[in-house]
Parts: structure tokens; sequence; C-alpha cells
């Protein structure tokens, strides 16, 4: 909806939308759902902010401060290409190699390891530490998630 606003306002506004899979007892539908929940990206100027920030739906911009942090045309162009494409895609965090994971099922589900390497869009290398020995498992991507950081305040 905030995105139909803004383009009524004359500003140009991209919703990325997926292809989600919803499980009911007796059967699997597709529908579409926002690829980054509660995220439009849209181009305007500084003295279009305060229309943007008055649009129903719209919180805050993303930014530094007060900065509005622009996304590089290269970046918006390529996420339009994929959802275009009728190719699945779904939301990943990222996540860099030597950032510590969970694993969050299957038979190593809840150990904890450190990224080493992303082998595939799908597939990823985690090295866990048992018996006081590393042990490289390749994974499906969808089993892991980072471990928090703590804040020592």
């Amino acid at each position: 909806m905030a995105a139909q606003v803004l383009e009524g306002k004359g500003i140009v506004g991209f919703a990325a939308i997926h292809k989600q899979a919803r499980r009911w007892s007796d059967r699997v539908k597709y529908v579409d759902g926002p690829l980054f929940p509660g995220y439009i990206f849209c181009q305007f100027d500084r003295m279009q902010r305060t229309d943007v920030l008055q649009t129903p739906g719209v919180i805050s911009i993303v930014g530094f401060g007060n900065d509005p942090t622009p996304i590089p045309d290269e970046e918006i162009t390529s996420l339009q290409a994929a959802v275009a494409s009728g190719l699945p895609a779904w939301p990943l965090p990222s996540l860099q190699p030597g950032t510590r994971v969970q694993i969050k099922n299957g038979c190593l589900g809840q150990l904890s390891g450190v990224l080493l390497r992303e082998k595939s869009s799908m597939r990823v290398v985690v090295n866990v530490t048992l018996l006081q020995r590393a042990v490289a498992v390749e994974l499906s991507r969808d089993m892991i998630s980072a471990i928090p950081i703590m804040s020592l305040s």
C-alpha cells in the first residue's frame, strides 16, 4: 500500500515481491510475499523527504543519523532482474566467512561453528569443533543462522 501512495506522490518505488510456499494441512500454495518485509526501495531527492516520511506505512528512511543511505542503482537493477526472472528467490541474511553460526536442525542441530566459505548459493562449509578437533561440514544454507554478537555494556 505504501508503495502505491508513494507512486501517487510521484516518487518511484520498488517493493521486491517473490513467491512463497505456504503449507496448509492438505496442500501447499504459492503466494506473493515481500522479499524484504518492511522495505520499499525508492528514489527521491532531499526536498521529498518529508513527503516520504508522511506516507502511511512509512516509519523511517534507512540511513546513518539523518542522512539517507542510497543504494547503488546497479544493486536495485540486479534485484529487479532477479525478481522479474521468475526463478525461485528468497531472503537470506548476509553471512561472511568468519561469522559464528548455529546449526538449526538436522543431526547436528544446536551445534555451533564458524562459517568457512559459501560453496554455492545453497551450500556452505562450517567449521565445527568436536572433541577439541575442527571438522569441516558442508550444509544446506538454510540450516544455519548467525549467532548474535553480545554487547559488553
